[in-house]
């Protein structure tokens, strides 16, 4: 996902390929019809471009992904004590 939001294309492309016919399927599951439900997968995975695509976004994985490192650091240092 982090390459995604880095804005590599072929990542996206990845992304798609691993877990397309995962959303498909659920999709297929709760509509029972396969032209809506392609609709939804593809829906699915354009949002998720657009929203990795956001500068905010990727401000706040940064920071999330800080306050977990920082986090994980403190209790290593506690449990050495």
């Amino acid at each position: 996902m982090a390459h995604v939001q880095a804005g590599h294309d072929d990542a996206l492309a990845l992304l798609f390929d691993r877990y397309h016919l995962l959303v498909l399927s659920v999709a297929f599951k709760i509509l029972r019809d396969l032209g809506e439900a392609e609709d939804v997968t593809q829906t699915v995975f354009l949002e998720i471009y657009q929203v990795a695509a956001r500068p905010v976004w990727r401000r706040r994985v940064a920071e999330g992904s800080q306050r977990q490192r920082a986090t994980g650091r403190s209790v290593r240092i506690e449990s050495r004590i």
